[in-house]
Formats: C-alpha cells, structure tokens, sequence
C-alpha cells in the first residue's frame, strides 16, 4: 500500500528531473551556440577588416608609383616607396592576430616586399603567383595553397586563369592567415571539447585539437549542410553533442564537438544520486511496511482469527508474545474476555442442564398423578365388570408406562424405547376411552431404532391430543403417529382430528412455545428441552389441519451414519 502510494510522487519527481535535466541542456547548449556565432562574427569581421584595408593598400600611392614607375625613380625614390609600404604591411600585420605574415609582390620590377624578416624574393615570389592562381579554383574569401591560407588580391584582376596566365597582374598583396591563432579562438569555444572550422567543399581545416576517429567523417557529411544545427553522436565508445554554424562570408563551416559527460556530467551525476534516493527510499519503505506487518497487521489478524473462531464457537485463548504497548493491551483485555466469556458460557450451560433434568422431573412428577388416578379408576371399573382380559392388558401397558417414567437416572433414550411408550400410553387411553378414540401408530423404521433423543418428548404431544383435541369428541376421533425422514432431520408427526384451534388460538400457543420460559409442562416444555439439546431448526412446529384437527411435528437432527 505505502508502495502504491509513494509511486505516483516517485514518478513525478523523475519527471521534474527530467524535464529540469532537459531544461538545463537546452541552455547550456544555446549558451553555447551563442558563444560559436559569437567567435565566428568575431572571425568574419577581423577578415571583412583585414580585407577592407587590402582594398585601401591597392589605391596607395607609392604602391601604385612603384608598381609604375619604378624605372623612373631615382635610388632613393624607390627605396623611401619600398620603406613606406614595409611600414605599412607591418602595421596591417599587427593590427589583427590572424595576420601571420603580410606581403606584397610587384611583378613587373620582380620586387618583394614582406614582414618578417628577411625572405627568399625569388620563392616567396613564385608562391605568391602560384597563391594568386589558385584564387581562381578555390574561391575569393579564403585561398588554400600548400596548405596554407591566404587573404589575396591582385591588381589588376583577370577574369580568368587563362588570361591570368597570358598578361600576369602588375602586383599581388598577400595576407596569410595564422593558423596558431584561429586554432586558439577554436579552442576557446568548448575548452572540453573539439572545434572544427572547415572550408565548404574540405578544401581547408582548421581544429582546435586532434580529431577523435569517426569526427573526420562526421564533419565531412556537415559541410555542405549551409544552416546551424545539432545533434548527438556516439564515437569511439562515447556519447558527443555536436553544434554547427555556417559562415557565409567565409564559405565555411564551424562545428563543435563535446562530449557529453563534460557537459551533462553534473546532471548525471545528481540523476545517478536521485536514483539512489529513491532506491533507499523504496528499500525503507519496504522494511517500513514490512516493520508494520510484524508489529501491527500481523497480530491484528492473529486477532481477527480469533474474533471468528469465537464467533463459531472455538473459545480457545490465544498465545503471544508480551508486549507493553497499546496492542499487548488490547490482546490481554481479549484473552481475558475470552476467559470469562468461557466461563460465563460453561456456568450458563450447566445451568441450563440443571433446569433441564429439573424440568423433566418436574413433567414426570406432573404426568405420574393426574393419569395415575384416572387410570386405577378404570381399572377399577373393568375389575368390578368383570373384564378381566381387559384389566389384564391395562395392568400391563400401566407397569411399562410408570417403568419408563420413573427411569430418572437417564435423559435420553433410544427412539425405539420413547416410541414404545408412546405405544403403552396409547394401548391405555383406547381401553379408557373405548370406541370413541381409534389410534394409528405407525411402525418405526428399522434405521431409527438406536436415534438417542432426549426422554418424555412424544408422550406429552400425545397426551395433549386426548385431553384437549378429544374433550368435546364422542365417537369417530382418530390419532395417528407417523415418521417422515429427511436428508438431515427426522419429523415425527402425531396428526389428530380432534376439536381443533382457531387460527387466533394456534398463534398465542406458537408465541407461548417462543417467549415463556416459566412453563414447565405440555407442548412448551418439549419445545423447550428439543431447543436446548438441539438449537434453532428443531423441535415443535404445529399447523392447523383443513379437515379439522391439529398437526404437530417433532423434529431432531439425524444422519444416515446413526
């Protein structure tokens, strides 16, 4: 439960990681967007500069005397010209750090002028020239020559190579890049990372750094992309977020290559502690939660079992260990209750048995005198009649009723002894009543023979039938005693056609038989005593007849195994 509840504030959380995670890199990764277009302006405009003085150089004056009338000057002309551009080309060169050397060849007088130091004229010339061809294959912004890059600009400019070739320009003013120093603005970009400024078309690379195997080809593919992008690579067995700018003034491309970690390695690192976190809090949570079954759901079941089995009836006390909290209380106050609940029953039940034999005493004191009587008188009668065969069956059927109701030692008997009783009792109210009264007793079935069933519970059914449903009846009264078997109960039913009760009657003697525990014979007395041995489901239920009379039947439990 603690699990299914922390989970959706687990999930959420990871979420906000997550999306703080994303967050977080789309800065870093637009800071450091902003910081390539940053340099790369930077870059286009030191060249748009260096270029623009270029075109200033070519209008100066003793650029154009030299380049035209150098056969005219005088010794000293030419060399204050030639001072004055060399001044000029150094303060070019140190006015931007991507100038590594500046100079200037004019063709016609075969002169060099460069800064630097002193140069081979006549090398550094031709490299000049074979520079100034190549501008016609690799393009104006920058020219790759020898694998080295150059600013160029010669004057005048041929549409051509070929007529390049037939009338070479009168001079050729050369500004070579420095290498070293656009290598250090690339590396100042990504300090943990890779930069790579490559010309369009791979005539040209610069980077800041060596190349790790599989860059080389990856920036290849990106050179002719034209627009900034970004995306992630896995190289070399590591992860890279790669930037691209395009630069169109250069016709080049700045890319940038930084691994992962260097820039995400916080993040992962407080991913990899959020994670942490959470599995020390689920580990805590499941001992929590386990904690609280031991100490708490467990014996609460331990407890709700008990509940149940007292509810049935199993009022066993329970074992625990002791405990002194508010739970060891409350077990104690339960098994002590059990305890007396036990108690109180045990008390209860010997206290209903005891009114129970009470009972059956009294219902045996109250049925011996009253019949006792009306018996010797018509024992009498038949004597004085001179009915002897007569006075012999009432003699007989009188020893075995009193035999049977005397027994006070016992409370049950077989069902095969109670019906015979019922039997004797009877064979004595036919000889009493004569013609008026013809019983019916069906045999007993050979399976209920040995049934026990509590002494006394069918002789007062029957009895009540011949003093109350027979007082009023003078000839044709009719009793039968059947038994009906069911799959768990057996019904004994004693039927009569006697005077019968009305339906106002029959109620106040079923509540009678409910609610009145003081009386203590009749019908109420055996509905009583079955309820006691047997519980809810047995003992009388009586119902009217349509043909007149009254129908009441006994009912006990009984299995086919008895």
């Amino acid at each position: 439960m603690f699990l299914v509840v922390i989970a959706p504030l687990f999930g959420l959380s990871l979420a906000l990681n997550e999306l703080g995670r994303q967050e977080v890199q789309s800065q870093l990764s637009d800071a450091l967007a902003e910081r390539m277009q940053y340099e790369l302006q930077s870059l286009e405009n030191e060249l748009r500069r260096v270029a623009k003085a270029q075109q200033q150089l070519v209008n100066d004056s003793d650029l154009l005397t030299l380049s035209s009338q150098s056969p005219i000057l005088s010794d000293y002309q030419r060399s204050q010209a030639i001072n004055r551009l060399g001044d000029k080309l150094q303060v070019l060169q140190e006015s931007s750090p991507y100038i590594q050397q500046a100079s200037l060849y004019i063709v016609a007088d075969d002169r060099l002028i460069a800064t630097g130091g002193l140069h081979d004229r006549e090398r550094l010339g031709s490299d000049l020239m074979m520079a100034a061809r190549e501008v016609y294959r690799s393009g104006y912004a920058v020219t790759v020559w020898a694998d080295r890059l150059f600013l160029l600009l010669s004057s005048p400019l041929r549409p051509s190579e070929a007529e390049f070739l037939a009338k070479p320009p009168r001079y050729v003013l050369s500004m070579e890049l420095s290498r070293s120093a656009i290598r250090d603005m690339l590396a100042r970009i990504a300090e943990d990372g890779m930069t790579v400024l490559a010309g369009d078309g791979g005539q040209w690379t610069v980077q800041s750094g060596e190349l790790v195997a599989g860059l080389q080809e990856q920036n290849a593919e990106w050179e002719t992309a034209g627009a900034s992008m970004s995306s992630k690579l896995a190289l070399a067995g590591s992860d890279y977020l790669a930037f691209q700018a395009h630069s169109i003034s250069l016709d080049a491309t700045l890319t940038t290559y930084l691994p992962e970690d260097s820039m995400l390695g916080s993040l992962k690192s407080y991913r990899t502690w959020f994670w942490m976190l959470v599995g020390c809090s689920i580990v805590i949570v499941v001992l929590f939660a386990y904690g609280i079954y031991l100490t708490v759901q467990r014996p609460l079941l331990t407890l709700v079992r008990q509940f149940r089995n007292v509810e049935q009836g199993q009022l066993h006390r329970i074992a625990l260990p002791e405990r002194r909290d508010e739970l060891g209380m409350l077990f104690e106050k339960f098994d002590t209750m059990v305890g007396r609940l036990k108690q109180t029953i045990d008390e209860l039940y010997v206290q209903k048995i005891r009114s129970q034999r009470s009972e059956l005493r009294q219902l045996q004191a109250q049925i011996a005198p009253h019949f006792l009587y009306n018996s010797f008188f018509v024992l009498q009668r038949l004597i004085t009649s001179y009915e002897n065969e007569q006075a012999e069956r009432l003699s007989r059927h009188l020893g075995q009723y009193f035999q049977y109701i005397t027994r006070n030692e016992r409370e049950t008997a077989p069902l095969l002894e109670e019906v015979s009783h019922v039997y004797a009792y009877a064979e004595i109210q036919s000889i009493r009543y004569g013609e008026r009264i013809r019983c019916q007793l069906m045999p007993l079935p050979e399976s209920w023979v040995a049934v026990p069933v509590p002494r006394l519970i069918l002789q007062p059914v029957v009895e009540n039938a011949f003093e109350h449903a027979f007082e009023q009846v003078l000839r044709d009264g009719e009793l039968t005693v059947r038994f009906v078997e069911l799959p768990e109960r057996l019904d004994i039913v004693v039927e009569d056609n006697g005077s019968g009760l009305s339906q106002e009657e029959l109620e106040a003697l079923e509540q009678r038989m409910v609610t009145e525990e003081d009386e203590l014979s009749g019908l109420v007395n055996v509905h009583r005593r079955l309820l006691i041995q047997y519980g809810e489901g047995y003992g009388l239920s009586l119902q009217a007849r349509p043909q007149g009379g009254l129908t009441v039947t006994v009912s006990i439990p009984w299995t086919p195994s008895e």
